[in-house]
C-alpha cells in the first residue's frame, strides 16, 4: 500500500475557540457537506441500516457530532481517555461535563439506561465477599462494573468493554508506574511495554479468596449463613482478579471511548463514493479538510457527479472489500508488521518467503471468484469505468499473487495464472507485455530445457509482439528474448525475425570516485571510512575480511553493504552517486538537478495546465481533484486530441516560454495542486530549461507524456543539466558499478534521442590505487590494484568470477565479460619489464 497517512490533531490547528451553534467547526461543516452531496443522488449505495446511521448523525447534539468526527480522523481502534479529550477538544465543546455527556450520547447511554443497569450492578455485588491480597486496603471494596448491551446503532464503545491491555494503554506513564507499585511489579528503568506485560501476567496468575457472606437481619443470623467460612478456588478466580484491576484503572481514567469499527467501515464507504477513490486510504476527508484549512489549493473546475459509476449497493460493497484486501497485501509487502520498537524493520532472510506465503493465502481466497468475473461479458461502453469495478482491483491482487508464486518457486501454478491473465482483456491491459515476458522466461529458465519448451517460449514471445495491446515499453525486451530463442534453436539466419528498428543508445561518459562504506541504512548514516573498490556491495563479507585504508583496518569491513552506493564528495561529505555526477558536470559549467523526471512533468503540467483541467464530462467528480479521472487511461489523449495538437503547434513555434511564465505567475502564489507539478523549482530555472530546449525538441517529449501518462511516469534520466550561456541542455542517466539500464529507461533514452536531445550515460567507476610489486615474474604485472580484499584471497576471487558468469533469473542482457584487471594487465602492461605508471 503507497505509504498511508493517518490524520492527527497536529496536522490542522483548529481556528474556532468558542462553541457556536451557528458557526460549526470546519470538521463538522466539511463532513455535513460531503454527506449531503452523496446522499442526494447516491443514497441507494447504502443499506437501510447504514442510511439510518448516517441520518442519525445529523440528529446528534453538536458536541457529540464534533467528537465523533474528530475521533474518526484519529488512529483507528484506539481508546481515548477523558483527560486526553479534554486537553484537545475543550475549546470547542467545553469541559469534562460536556465531553462526558457526548461520550454517553455516542455510546447510547441515557439516564434510563443507567437506572436499568443499577440493579444489575448491585446484584453482582451480592455474592461472596472478595478479599484482595494485592491492592491497598483502601481499594478493598470495589463494585463490579456493568456491561452495556451492544447496540448496533451506537457509534462508539465505552470503557466497560475495554480489555485490561487496552485500559493500560490509556494510562499515563506515571499512572502506570503507580499501579505497578501497588501490584509490586515495578522495577527500576522498566519500559512501559514491559511494565504493562508484568501487570497483565500478575493479574492472570494471582488468585482471590472468596468466603460466604454473613447477612444480619433483626440481630439474627440467617440459617443459610450458619456455616464455616470457606475459600473460593473456582475457575472464575483469575478473571475476578483481572476485573478488580480493570475497575481500579477505570476509576483512575474516568471515562474512555473508542469508535466502533462498523462506523469506520461506513465512513470509508462514504469517502470512496465521494472522492471516487481507486485505492484504500485510511485518512478520511483529507483533501477537503486540507483545502478548507487553506493548506492546499485546488484548481477551480466545473465538476459534475456521475451517478452510474457504482450500479448497486452490492457492487460498491464488493469494490470496498477488494480495496481492503489489496491494502492488507500492501501492508505485508511494505513490512509494516515487521517493525521493531526502535523504528527499524526486522530484516530476516526468510521474510520474503513469509510475505509471499501471506500474499498467496489472500490470493487463493479470491482467485476462483476473479475467474468467474472475467467469464462475464462486459459492454464496450463500460470499459472507461472499469477501474471502479471490483474485478479491476482483484486483477491487481492476482498479479501480486502471481509474483508470490514465483518467489515460492511454484512456477507451474504461476504459469497457469499468467495464462488466465492473458486470456482476458478487461482489466490491466497495459501489463500484458510484462505477462508475456514473464511467461516466456519461466519456459526458458525454470522448465526442462528441451526443444519443445523453447519452441513454446518462442510462440509466447511472438504472440506478445503481435498483440496490439502490448505496450511499447515491453516490446524491446520481447524482441531481445526472441533473438536469444532463435539462436538457441539454431534457426537459419534467413528464417529469423527481423526488427524494424532498434532502440538508440546514449553516449557513454566515465568518471571516477571514491566509494565509501557505511554501517547504517540509507537515512541517518554517519560519515564512514573510504573503502576503495567494493566489487560487490550486496555480498556478505567474511568476518575475517579486512580492508586496508591508509594502513589501518576498516572497523566495519566484515558487515554486508546493502542499498544505494555512497561516495566521497569533494568537501569530504558522504553523497550519492547522482550528486557525484552533478559535481563533475558542475565543473564543466552546467547547472542541474537530480530530479528523475520531476522537472519534465512540472514543465508538462504548466504548459498543458488548461488542458489538464478542461471541462470534460466524467473527468472531474469533486472540487478536490488534482488531475482528471481519465489521466491514466487511453481516453485522455483521444478526448483532448484537438486541444493537445493545437498546444503542441504553439510549443513548436516557440511559445513555451510565454505559456509557462503566465501559468507560473498565476498559480505559484497559492501553489495550486496539479498532478506532476513541483513548485519547489524556481521560475528562473524552469524558464532557462525551456529556453535551452528547442521547441521542436520539446514537442515529442510532451506528446509521449500526453499519449500515455501512466507508463511514461518512470524511466526519465536521473539528471537534467543545462548551460544558459551556450543554450545547451542534457539528460544524464547515472549508473554506479554493476548497475544496468531498466527497460523504461531505454525507451525514454530512445524518445529523447529521437527528439534530437542530448543524452549521456554516465558510468561512475571506483578509483584504483596502484603500487609497485615486490617481485616480478614473466606472468605477473609490475603494477597491482589494491582492493578491499586481501591480496592473497583466492577464494573471494573465485567467488567474484562465479558471480560474473552466473546468469540471473530475470537477466535479459547477459554478456560474458573479461575481468577488468586482466584487460589492464594485457593492454597497459604488455610485458614484465614495463615501468609502472606514475
Amino acid at each position: 500500500m503507497a505509504t498511508t497517512e493517518i490524520w492527527s490533531d497536529a496536522d490542522i490547528q483548529e481556528t474556532n475557540n468558542t462553541q457556536l451553534e451557528d458557526r460549526p467547526s470546519l470538521y463538522v461543516e466539511t463532513f455535513q457537506s460531503i454527506q449531503s452531496i452523496v446522499m442526494a443522488k447516491e443514497r441507494f449505495l447504502f443499506s437501510p441500516m447504514q442510511q439510518a446511521c448516517l441520518d442519525r448523525i445529523q440528529t446528534l447534539s453538536y458536541p457529540a457530532r464534533y467528537l465523533l468526527i474528530r475521533l474518526c480522523l484519529c488512529k483507528r481502534a484506539k481508546w481515548h481517555s477523558l483527560a486526553s479529550l479534554e486537553g484537545r477538544y475543550s475549546t470547542e465543546i467545553g469541559r469534562k461535563e460536556n465531553i462526558s455527556k457526548a461520550i454517553d450520547e455516542l455510546c447510547g447511554i441515557t439516564s434510563e439506561t443507567e437506572t436499568q443497569l443499577q440493579p444489575q450492578s448491585q446484584a453482582k455485588t451480592e455474592g461472596r465477599e472478595i478479599i484482595d491480597l494485592t491492592l491497598d486496603d483502601t481499594d478493598d471494596e470495589l463494585a463490579a462494573g456493568s456491561n452495556v448491551e451492544e447496540n448496533q446503532c451506537n457509534f462508539a464503545e465505552d470503557e466497560q468493554v475495554a480489555t485490561l491491555r487496552e485500559l493500560l494503554e490509556c494510562l499515563q506513564h506515571e499512572e502506570l508506574k503507580d499501579l505497578g507499585k501497588q501490584m509490586k511489579v515495578l522495577k527500576a528503568s522498566q519500559k512501559r511495554s514491559t511494565l504493562s506485560e508484568a501487570i497483565i501476567s500478575t493479574a492472570s496468575k494471582q488468585l482471590v479468596l472468596g468466603t460466604s457472606v454473613l447477612s444480619f437481619r433483626n440481630n439474627e443470623v440467617k440459617e443459610s449463613s450458619k456455616r464455616q467460612l470457606t475459600l473460593n478456588f473456582s475457575r472464575d478466580a483469575k478473571s475476578t482478579q483481572t476485573q478488580l484491576i480493570k475497575q481500579k484503572i477505570r476509576r483512575m481514567l474516568g471515562r474512555c471511548i473508542r469508535i466502533h469499527p462498523a462506523i469506520f467501515s461506513l465512513l470509508d464507504r462514504l469517502n470512496i463514493v465521494f472522492f471516487r477513490s481507486t485505492s484504500y486510504n485510511p485518512s478520511l476527508l483529507l483533501p477537503a479538510l486540507l483545502d478548507g484549512f487553506r493548506k492546499r489549493k485546488h484548481a477551480p473546475t466545473n465538476y459534475t457527479r456521475t451517478v452510474g459509476i457504482f450500479p448497486s449497493c452490492q457492487a460498491l460493497s464488493d469494490y470496498q472489500d477488494a480495496l481492503m484486501l489489496e491494502a492488507r497485501i500492501d501492508d505485508v509487502l511494505s513490512g509494516e508488521n515487521k517493525v521493531k520498537g526502535n523504528g527499524k524493520a526486522d530484516i530476516d532472510i526468510n521474510s520474503r518467503s513469509e510475505d509471499a506465503k501471506l500474499v498467496h493465502d489472500i490470493f487463493r481466497g479470491i482467485y476462483d471468484r476473479w475467474k468467474d468475473l472475467i467469464a462475464l461479458d462486459v459492454e464496450e461502453e463500460t470499459l472507461p469505468l472499469a477501474r471502479f469495478h471490483c474485478g479491476h482491483v482483484l486483477t491487481r491482487i492476482v498479479c501480486k499473487g502471481a509474483e508470490a508464486l514465483g518467489l515460492l518457486k511454484e512456477y507451474v501454478q504461476e504459469m497457469e495464472v499468467l495464462k488466465v491473465l492473458l486470456s482476458q482483456k478487461k482489466w490491466r491491459r497495459g501489463q500484458r507485455g510484462a505477462w508475456y515476458n514473464r511467461l516466456a522466461l519461466i519456459m526458458m529458465t525454470h522448465m526442462e530445457r528441451t526443444t519443445q519448451n523453447c519452441e513454446a517460449a518462442m510462440d509466447i514471445v511472438i504472440s506478445g509482439l503481435e498483440d496490439e495491446l502490448t505496450h511499447l515499453l515491453y516490446r524491446p525486451r520481447l524482441q531481445r528474448r526472441l533473438c536469444r530463442l532463435e539462436k538457441r534453436l539454431n534457426i537459419p539466419l534467413n528464417e529469423r525475425h527481423k526488427c524494424e528498428r532498434q532502440l538508440q543508445n546514449a553516449a557513454d561518459v566515465h568518471i571516477e570516485g571514491t566509494r565509501i562504506k557505511s554501517t547504517l541504512g540509507e537515512l541517518g548514516r554517519p560519515k564512514a571510512e573510504a573503502t576503495p573498490n567494493w566489487s560487490k556491495p550486496e555480498m556478505n563479507r567474511s568476518p575475517t575480511a579486512v580492508s586496508q585504508i591508509n594502513g589501518t583496518a576498516a572497523p566495519h569491513a566484515a558487515q554486508s553493504w546493502k542499498g544505494n552506493t555512497r561516495w566521497l564528495g569533494k568537501d569530504g561529505t558522504e553523497i550519492s552517486v547522482e550528486e557525484l555526477a552533478l559535481e563533475y558536470y558542475r565543473e564543466q559549467g552546467y547547472k542541474g538537478f537530480h530530479s528523475e523526471g520531476r522537472i519534465v512533468f512540472t514543465v508538462f503540467g504548466l504548459l498543458f495546465w488548461d488542458i489538464i483541467f478542461a471541462s470534460i464530462p466524467g473527468a472531474f467528480e469533486t472540487p478536490y481533484q488534482s488531475a482528471p479521472l481519465d489521466l491514466f487511461e487511453d481516453s485522455f489523449y483521444e478526448v483532448r486530441k484537438e486541444m493537445i495538437t493545437h498546444r503542441l503547434d504553439a510549443i513548436a513555434q516557440g511559445q513555451a516560454h510565454q505559456l509557462l511564465e503566465e501559468v507560473y505567475d498565476r498559480e505559484s502564489p497559492t501553489r495550486t495542486v496539479c498532478v506532476g507539478v513541483d513548485w519547489d523549482f524556481s521560475k528562473q530555472d524552469l524558464l532557462e530549461i525551456v529556453d535551452c530546449i528547442d521547441g521542436k525538441t520539446l514537442v515529442p517529449i510532451c506528446q509521449a507524456i500526453s499519449e500515455d501518462y501512466r507508463h511514461m511516469r518512470g524511466g526519465i534520466p536521473d539528471l537534467l543539466i543545462w548551460n544558459i550561456e551556450c543554450t545547451d541542455c542534457k539528460f544524464v542517466e547515472v549508473k554506479s558499478p554493476k548497475d544496468r539500464l531498466q527497460e523504461n529507461q531505454r525507451v525514454w533514452i530512445d524518445i529523447l534521442l529521437g527528439a534530437e536531445m542530448s543524452v549521456e550515460l554516465c558510468h561512475v567507476l571506483e578509483k584504483r590505487r596502484r603500487v609497485k610489486s615486490r617481485r616480478l615474474s614473466p606472468s605477473q604485472s609490475s603494477v597491482k590494484y589494491l582492493t578491499p580484499e586481501s591480496e592473497d584471497n583466492k577464494d573471494h576471487s573465485d567467488q567474484k568470477s562465479e558471480c560474473r558468469n552466473k546468469r540471473s533469473r530475470d537477466s535479459d542482457d547477459f554478456i560474458p565479460t573479461i575481468p577488468t584487471s586482466y584487460k589492464r594487465s594485457k593492454e597497459e602492461l604488455p610485458n614484465a619489464t614495463a615501468k609502472p605508471h606514475s
